[in-house]
């Protein structure tokens, strides 16, 4: 079997009481240690965040955490992450956020199989449950377009791509920065999502994108996620969608 590398692109603010479950969930993975390296970013909690993630990932080879000196907020932080020169065109990139986890060991072995199983696979997204005050339920957000040339409508977003998403660097790299810029050219400071989905997936286009039901991610609810929520449906969802798409690239 060929394993693909992987990067695990984790970033948070104040999430200690979700650092331990986040870091055994990918800690787990039944993956090949050399064939994946996780980079965390530790965004100036003020909490305990950054000594737990320090406890949890000093004596591991494959990991690397960045401690912010100021808040950069997800959009400028996994940006700059994720445009670093060392990750391979060809890895495959993931993004779990430090208050998340993922639900078994098989995580990582189950995507190498995506991309294994189609050459020219570009980006992957699918199911994931929701764990609130212990209670899990299964979330029903996800689908796949049917027309990846109509995703921004009306000024407005026509899609929820959500956890779990995975996707090839070289396509990631494609995307310029102002997209995840606000009308006044500063770095947006709430979710990231549409910004960098609606780009790759314009670009990708349906048949290099997977859609798989396969559970591959554990959202936990909290106050800060749920306002994380109300930031992206207010604030972000409309300039993203004023944002000229992008166009399909067949040739990378």
């Amino acid at each position: 079997m060929y394993f693909n590398q992987i990067y695990i692109i984790s970033t948070g603010y104040n999430c200690e009481l979700f650092v331990e479950k986040y870091a055994q969930s990918v800690l787990n993975q039944n993956y090949p240690k050399d064939k994946f390296k996780i980079i965390v970013w530790n965004d100036c909690s003020t909490d305990q965040t950054g000594e737990m993630v320090d406890n949890c990932f000093k004596l591991v080879q494959n990991a690397k955490v960045f401690h912010a000196k100021e808040r950069f907020f997800a959009p400028k932080a996994q940006r700059v992450l994720m445009t670093n020169p060392e990750i391979d065109d060809e890895s495959i990139i993931m993004v779990v956020d430090l208050d998340d986890e993922l639900p078994d060991n098989e995580v990582l072995s189950r995507v190498n199989s995506y991309y294994n199983q189609n050459q020219n696979l570009l980006f992957t997204f699918g199911d994931f449950v929701v764990r609130d005050n212990g209670i899990i339920t299964p979330s029903s957000q996800n689908r796949m377009p049917e027309d990846f040339k109509k995703l921004r409508v009306n000024k407005g977003l026509n899609l929820t791509c959500s956890h779990l998403k995975t996707w090839k660097s070289k396509l990631y790299k494609k995307i310029r920065e102002d997209a995840f810029l606000n009308d006044d050219g500063q770095f947006m400071k709430s979710s990231t999502e549409p910004m960098y989905t609606y780009p790759m997936l314009e670009m990708a286009g349906k048949d290099r994108v997977l859609f798989t039901k396969d559970i591959n991610y554990i959202y936990n609810l909290h106050d800060n996620n749920c306002i994380k929520q109300h930031n992206w449906m207010s604030v972000c969802s409309p300039i993203v969608g004023r944002k000229k798409p992008y166009h399909r690239i067949d040739d990378f």
